[in-house]
């Protein structure tokens, strides 16, 4: 006889018991069922204590079956339970009312488009959208979202976008209002939201920001139409708008539109210095905005004080302080927050191995995480010898906690250690004390890190993971043995890991509590206070110490750079400019280059060399790609780029062993460097920012080079054939230009170079033509870049080689219906020489003829303000590359207008747009007509058309694809070249 019974739901499963009464040995196979359909088996073999206690068998018969996500909906179900074996049912009618479970968040609906995130589940992340209970799409989410902190989830999540416009529609038409469901496809949970009705004028969005000056958010509509905001203070409503600042960052999580933000200022008469209740809240609507209610104190205006008012404290006195040197370094290690962090740098300076006598000094500052207080006694404990333990009853701040330390034992020099950094098994201690005492005068040593501004490796003055491959211990294997005792003065030292001369801190005075309260900028203060006296400032470069950064203060750094940044410049005006000096010659490039440069030289095999720019666009994407598809045939490549700052960086094309060298690095000491590597040839796709030397370095190296033709550089440092009024030149007679050259200051990376060659159009082409004579070959991407590249060197001839590029397959175009307007994508960074002022124009004389068409530039301008009073004009902002194609799907645009005012020599963009099956609208010079006449597929305006030629050019191209639809050749582009390098490059397999 099987008795039996379901007795509670706990952690996601119906729990209960059975037993067979005639054989309680046996262990039962349980199934249970909700409304006739078997949810799941579960053996029945749990200890259950109120049977073992009872004497019933071993006790062992509870089971518990895990319930599908789907019933976790806040609602009553009836449940009956069985054994397998027999079909006796022994419960039924089991009710109970389950929790309301959930994951992740739907965070809004704008324009039919579906946005949110989900935590990140591993593998099974696929979701099912719903809509009126039919499955209308789903997937898995893909995009990364590192915001979510701001939600309160601090686990990693992933992003959802969901495009049903036309889902929507239907239902909107039929004068319904349709239900949106999202579960998780595994377990059957919903997504946070759901369900839910969507109105078409259901608003969502989210106030960021509330301070004594105004509230700042965003808010969208379900339709796409705009949303409006209200602002409540008191219960009582002061303002009614609609949002109409950019919020491009938005278009990266789903938005569709990005004219969604708002400010909405806080009238002057509430800045009270009362607490206020202020809500913010769609127009039309009683719901809140998420986050849309905060009690706040609002602040008197007169008592905001500009940092510029602050007093500015004498710096502390030097401390008379004559104890003895016992020959023991204090590390002292100021701890606040970060369990996991904290542990594992005390474990890193425990098992080091440094002989060097050394006392860990750990300084508590009243730390609001139990957990770590509990860890740090407990290691105390167990490291007696080796840990003196300082708890702070009230946090004093990292600087109090210092001064704290340094004050324990006031005859030892210190290392200011951070609670986020890790140290090398290895006798990092004597390198760093031995660099610190190299000279009598020298006050600080610090050592190599990662992120550590102007020490940091291997890019100086940027937060560097470590280098693939590389640990702490083995990057400082690398210094000890490269950077053998090698010191550089350096302007001021780092605090994550610092070395101070007992004697310098006690003639320099303790770091100043009074000024820089919790942290940052207190080492450069105590250095220039050091300095001042006499005392100079080393970087260690035979030591590296690894540092996570920013653990201590994370979410405050911004807040406490804004305070302490101004009172360091007040305090020592001379500082920035001693910085600027540091960065502009970087002393310890050298350094880096000799760690840098055996990693590099063990990931490349006779690799070929590109050389180019460093901003970006259509060159860089011709590189990387050369690169990718060079190394799927087995060939290695290298990019040496120019960086805004002047320098030049050597890197592999994923830059993960970047080498910089300062502007005025001699071309043969680059050589020098270069040689060892085995470089096979040199490609030059553009030096712009690089010094004229660079041509100079594939013959000290002793390599052919190419070149490729991206613009019209090397015959005008304008670029772009654009007069100094922005207008298209058409390559005059010399004369011209040389009153051109000199008419506004040019581009300042391209400056340098020009005056160096002579300052003169002349010199200039004398120069480039002298250069490109000794290249293997030239190489144009189109015929017309081919053709103007010879009216200016009537010598030399470029070969036209369109660039490598996969197949485009035209797709069908799509066309808007009766009545609807014409979107129109604008793709790319529209400056000038991308016609800026034409299609700002085009904007306007839209507006004025009221002409059925809406501009949606992908990309940022040089001047979105500019763009603010015409309402048929979203600019969605910068992407990244491979973002794009998803982009164009989801704007469900129909045409590409391209208005570039100088003649390009290939444009990506354009088989984007191809890909996307926009229909291009082009004018006519450069590649863009040149492909679009070749193709058939576009319209080609004049030259250089008016903005009423545009629009009459966009809409007769509306005809022009209603008239062709269908008819587009599925494939009219060339095929690649079966071996990049041997028929593209012309060379032999390496």
């Amino acid at each position: 006889m099987i008795k039996g019974r379901l007795t509670r739901f706990d952690n996601g499963c119906l729990q209960g018991w059975a037993i067979d009464t005639d054989r309680p040995e046996t262990r039962l196979t349980i199934e249970l069922l909700h409304q006739g359909q078997v949810l799941g088996t579960a053996v029945a073999n749990q200890m259950v204590r109120q049977l073992h206690s009872r004497g019933i068998g071993d006790g062992r018969y509870g089971f518990a079956v895990a319930l599908p996500g789907g019933l976790m909906d806040g609602q009553r179900h009836r449940f009956s339970a069985r054994d397998q074996q027999t079909q006796s049912i022994f419960q039924t009618d089991f009710e109970i009312e389950l929790p309301s479970w959930s994951i992740g968040r739907i965070e809004g609906i704008c324009a039919g488009t579906v946005f949110g995130w989900v935590p990140d589940l591993g593998g099974q992340m696929a979701l099912d959208v719903w809509i009126n209970g039919e499955r209308v799409a789903g997937g898995a989410p893909q995009r990364q979202r590192r915001n979510a902190r701001i939600h309160g989830h601090t686990q990693p999540v992933r992003g959802f976008v969901f495009d049903l416009p036309e889902a929507f529609e239907k239902v909107w038409m039929q004068g319904s209002v349709p239900e949106l469901s999202i579960a998780h496809q595994a377990t059957g949970l919903r997504v946070t939201g759901a369900p839910m009705l969507v109105a078409p004028d259901h608003a969502w969005g989210v106030m960021e920001k509330l301070d004594s000056e105004a509230a700042t958010g965003w808010v969208c509509r379900a339709d796409g139409q705009p949303a409006r905001v209200e602002l409540w203070i008191d219960g009582q409503q002061l303002a009614d708008t609609a949002p109409t600042h950019w919020r491009t960052d938005l278009c990266r999580i789903g938005v569709l539109q990005p004219r969604c933000g708002f400010r909405l200022p806080i009238p002057e008469h509430l800045r009270d210095n009362q607490e206020h209740l202020v809500e913010l809240r769609p127009a039309g609507q009683a719901d809140l905005l998420r986050r849309g209610r905060v009690r706040i104190q609002l602040t008197l205006a007169e008592e905001l004080s500009a940092a510029e008012e602050l007093p500015l404290p004498a710096p502390p006195k030097p401390q008379a302080r004559t104890a003895p040197d016992d020959g023991v370094v204090d590390i002292i290690i100021p701890v606040y927050r970060g369990l996991e962090e904290t542990l594992a740098c005390l474990r890193s300076v425990l098992e080091c191995g440094d002989a060097t006598p050394h006392h860990i000094v750990i300084v508590n500052d009243a730390s609001p995480e139990p957990e770590l207080t509990t860890a740090l006694r407990a290691l105390a404990r167990q490291h007696p010898q080796q840990i003196e333990l300082i708890e702070n009853e009230q946090n004093k701040g990292f600087v109090g906690s210092i001064n704290r330390g340094t004050r324990l034992h006031p005859g030892r020099d210190v290392i200011l250690l951070n609670s986020d950094t890790l140290v090398p098994r290895s006798d990092w201690i004597a390198r760093l004390l031995r660099a610190g005492r190299s000279s009598g005068n020298v006050a600080t040593a610090t050592p190599l890190s990662n992120r550590a501004t102007i020490f940091s490796l291997p890019r100086c003055n940027f937060n560097n993971d470590l280098m693939p491959g590389q640990t702490v211990d083995s990057t400082d294997a690398f210094c000890r043995d490269l950077n053998t005792g090698e010191v550089v003065d350096v302007p001021t030292a780092v605090g994550f890991c610092m070395y101070i001369r007992r004697r310098a801190l006690n003639t320099t005075g303790d770091f100043n509590e009074q000024v820089w309260a919790r942290g940052y900028c207190e080492e450069n203060d105590f250095c220039l206070r050091a300095t001042d006296l006499g005392w100079r400032h080393v970087a260690a470069c035979d030591v590296f110490v690894q540092h996570h950064g920013e653990v201590s203060f994370a979410g405050e750094r911004e807040a406490l750079m804004r305070r302490n940044a101004p009172l360091l410049d007040r305090l020592h005006p001379h500082y920035k400019p001693s910085i600027r000096r540091f960065l502009e010659t970087d002393p310890l490039w050298r350094a880096r280059a000799r760690i840098v440069l055996p990693l590099l030289r063990a990931q490349v095999q006779t690799p070929i060399l590109h050389i180019m720019h460093t901003w970006g666009g259509g060159t860089e994407r011709h590189v990387l790609d050369l690169c990718d598809r060079l190394a799927r045939e087995g060939q290695d490549s290298l990019m040496l780029r120019a960086r805004p700052n002047g320098w030049m960086e050597l890197s592999d094309p994923a830059a993960r062993w970047p080498l910089s060298m300062p502007r005025g690095t001699p071309m043969t000491e680059c050589a020098d460097l270069l040689r060892a590597l085995g470089i096979r040839l040199v490609h030059i796709h553009h030096t712009m920012g690089l010094p004229p030397a660079i041509w100079e370095l594939p013959a000290l190296l002793g390599v052919p080079f190419d070149v490729t033709l991206h613009d019209h550089f090397f015959a005008c440092p304008r670029v772009n054939l654009l007069d100094d009024q922005g207008q298209f030149c058409d390559q005059p007679p010399l004369e011209r230009c040389e009153v051109c050259v000199q008419a506004t200051e040019l581009p300042p990376h391209v400056e340098p170079a020009f005056s160096e060659i002579g300052g003169t159009a002349q010199t200039w082409r004398v120069h480039h033509h002298r250069a490109l004579k000794l290249a293997r070959r030239i190489v144009a991407p189109c015929a017309d870049t081919a053709w103007r590249f010879q009216a200016a060197f009537p010598d030399l001839q470029a070969r036209v080689l369109a660039h490598p590029e996969d197949p485009v397959g035209f797709l069908t175009p799509r066309f808007p219906g009766e009545g609807k307007a014409l979107r129109v994508a604008v793709i790319g960074a529209i400056g000038p020489h991308k016609g800026h002022r034409l299609l700002l124009e085009t904007a306007r004389r839209i507006r004025d003829r009221q002409a059925p068409i809406r501009l949606i530039i992908v990309g940022p301008t040089c001047d979105d303000d500019a763009y603010f009073e015409y309402p048929q004009v979203d600019i969605m902002g910068r992407y990244r590359h491979e973002e794009l194609p998803g982009l164009l799907q989801r704007l469900r645009c129909h045409v590409a207008l391209f208005l570039s005012n100088w003649p390009e020599t290939y444009s990506y963009t354009l088989s984007e747009a191809w890909r996307a099956g926009l229909w291009p609208v082009v004018t006519g010079l450069g590649a863009l007509a040149e492909r679009v006449q070749a193709t058939g597929m576009g319209t080609v305006l004049s030259a250089i058309p008016t903005a009423d030629q545009v629009i009459d050019g966009l809409l007769c191209a509306r005809v022009a694809k209603t008239a062709r639809h269908g008819t587009w050749p599925t494939n009219a582009q060339r095929t690649l070249p079966e071996s990049l390098l041997t028929d593209y490059y012309e060379l032999p397999a390496a």
